[in-house]
C-alpha cells in the first residue's frame, strides 16, 4: 500500500529533525506503544546462538517496513519519510504521558503550575480568536470514541483528535486522566496518514495551510487523488468515509505539496475506481 514511499533509517530521520531521541530510545518507545517488538533468530554461523532484533508489528507497518537482510534471518526497520514526523510526535506524547503517570500527586502541581487552567480541566484559549474556548471532558476509554470510524484512529493519533492525558484537581489534589476537548481542538500536521478500516485506502495530509488542508487519497502509484478541504471536512471524511465533493479536487500542478504533488491525477487521465 505504501511501497512507493521513500524510506530511511530511524537514525537518519531523527538527525534530520534534530530530534531529542536517539534511535534506541525511539525503538524502546515503539515497543511500549505496540508498534514494534523484539524477535529472535538462530545464528547462521552454525553455532546455535540465539540472537534478537527489533521489527515493526502489523500496526507499526503503517509507518515503515521491515527490510530483509541477505546475511541473516533478521530484518532492519526503515521508516516512511512522509510519515516519520507523525510517528515521532506520537512517541514523544507517549513518553510525556508515561512521565505524568509516575509523578506523585504532591509533585504534579510543580509540573502543571504554568497552566492553572489545565489543572482544572480547562484548555487555554489559542491564538485564534475565532475558536470557542474548550473544556476538557474526562473519558474512561479513548478507543471507544473511534471504534466506529471509517478510518480508525490508533493510539498514536489520539492526540491529533484532541484526546490526551490531562491534569485535573479533585479536593485540591491533582491527578491525571484521559480527556477530550469540548468542542474538539484538533492537531493535524503535514505527513499524517490514516488507513481505512478495511485497509483498502489511505488519507495523507500532504500540506497544511492556515485555513485548509491538502489531502491525498488512493492506493499508491497512479491511483492517487488530491483535495483541498477544511478541518471539518477532513474529520467528516475520517469518521464517515465520505469523500469531499468534486469541486474540492486538485489536479497536477495545483497542489502545494512539493514532491508528492506530481502523483495527483491530471483531468485528462483515467479516473480510478472508488
Amino acid at each position: 500500500m505504501t511501497s512507493n514511499f521513500r524510506t530511511a533509517s530511524a537514525k537518519e530521520l531523527l538527525q534530520g529533525i534534530n530530534a531529542l531521541l536517539n534511535a534506541n530510545a525511539l525503538y524502546a518507545i515503539l515497543i511500549q506503544m505496540g508498534l514494534a517488538e523484539e524477535a529472535e533468530y538462530r545464528s547462521s554461523t552454525g553455532s546455535g546462538e540465539i540472537k534478537s532484533y527489533t521489527r515493526l508489528t502489523e500496526a507499526g507497518l503503517l509507518y515503515g517496513r521491515n527490510k530483509e537482510s541477505g546475511f541473516s534471518a533478521s530484518t532492519t526497520m526503515v521508516f516512511y519519510e512522509s510519515a516519520f514526523l507523525s510517528l515521532y510526535a506520537a512517541a514523544c506524547q507517549e513518553v510525556s504521558g508515561h512521565a505524568l503517570s509516575l509523578m506523585p500527586a504532591s509533585r504534579l502541581d510543580d509540573v502543571t503550575k504554568p497552566s492553572a487552567e489545565a489543572e482544572l480541566g480547562e484548555t487555554p484559549t489559542t491564538a485564534n480568536p475565532t475558536k470557542k474556548r474548550s473544556r476538557s471532558q474526562q473519558i474512561p476509554d479513548p478507543a471507544a470514541l473511534f471504534v466506529e470510524w471509517s478510518y480508525p484512529i490508533e493510539r498514536h493519533h489520539w492526540g491529533t483528535l484532541g484526546v490526551t492525558m490531562r491534569t485535573f484537581v479533585k479536593q485540591k489534589k491533582p491527578y491525571t486522566a484521559w480527556a477530550v476537548d469540548t468542542p474538539p481542538i484538533y492537531n493535524f500536521e503535514q505527513g499524517y496518514i490514516f488507513y481505512s478500516i478495511d485497509g483498502t485506502r489511505y488519507l495523507q495530509i500532504a500540506s497544511v495551510n492556515s485555513e485548509d488542508f491538502e489531502v491525498h487519497t488512493g492506493l499508491g502509484g497512479d491511483d492517487r487523488r488530491g483535495y483541498r478541504i477544511n478541518e471539518e471536512e477532513l474529520v467528516k471524511w475520517l469518521k464517515f468515509g465520505e469523500a469531499p465533493p468534486e469541486d474540492r479536487r486538485l489536479f497536477k500542478g495545483e497542489g502545494k505539496a512539493g514532491a508528492m504533488a506530481w502523483l495527483v491525477l491530471s483531468p485528462d487521465q483515467d479516473q480510478p475506481a472508488e
